[in-house]
């Protein structure tokens, strides 16, 4: 009896295997798009990004209150101190010309550029990266040296910055990732806020 049914089991288990590949196929292509989106690389995040409190304004600095374009546009309350570097930011080898702004009433440091970044995947941010480091006693009630950086995947030219596209991640004083995700830059607290659960 087990003999007989043997061929059939075998047929059986085949049929199972043809009808669950499709579903694999679709399970590994939906995690492929649902992966998350690439970061600046750790090296830059660590080297660069968490000791911008600590810059100094450079030569030409001037007393500004804006930084940045578009949805990574910045407008601080009060007057800051602004100044431009060229910096090589991710270590690509060639220098990028960064905007820096120090808001010393509220004790934050801003940084922008438009030049191309790379980023985790090899690709690019070209579209505008704005990054912000809280110094000590900032207003935000934040750790100092924490911070967040945000780039468009869309360009926005528009003057109230709402038809961009951005994705960033919070990190903390020695570098280290707390949150990632899509998110809306808010103008008036000049805030990165991210629509995902924390990584």
């Amino acid at each position: 009896m087990n003999r007989r049914m043997r061929p059939w089991l075998l047929l059986l288990f085949a049929v199972i295997a043809v009808s669950c590949a499709p579903k694999s196929e679709k399970a590994s292509q939906t995690a492929t798009t649902e992966s998350a989106a690439p970061k600046v690389e750790t090296h830059m995040l660590k080297k660069w990004m968490i000791g911008l409190s600590n810059r100094r304004p450079g030569l030409g600095a001037t007393k500004v209150n804006t930084l940045g374009m578009g949805a990574l546009g910045v407008t601080t309350s009060g007057e800051a101190t602004s100044w431009y570097e060229m910096v090589d930011v991710d270590s690509s080898g060639k220098p990028d010309k960064v905007g820096f702004m120090w808001d010393g009433a509220n004790k934050i440091m801003y940084a922008y550029t438009k030049d191309p970044v790379t980023l985790s995947d090899g690709t690019v941010a070209d579209k505008g990266l704005l990054v912000t480091q809280f110094g000590a006693n900032n207003t935000k009630g934040k750790p100092e040296g924490s911070g967040w950086y945000a780039y468009a995947t869309e360009r926005d030219s528009t003057a109230a910055g709402v038809a961009g596209k951005l994705h960033g991640c919070t990190f903390d004083a020695a570098g280290n990732v707390l949150q990632c995700g899509d998110g809306t830059f808010d103008r008036k607290g000049n805030d990165f806020n991210i629509s995902v659960t924390p990584q």
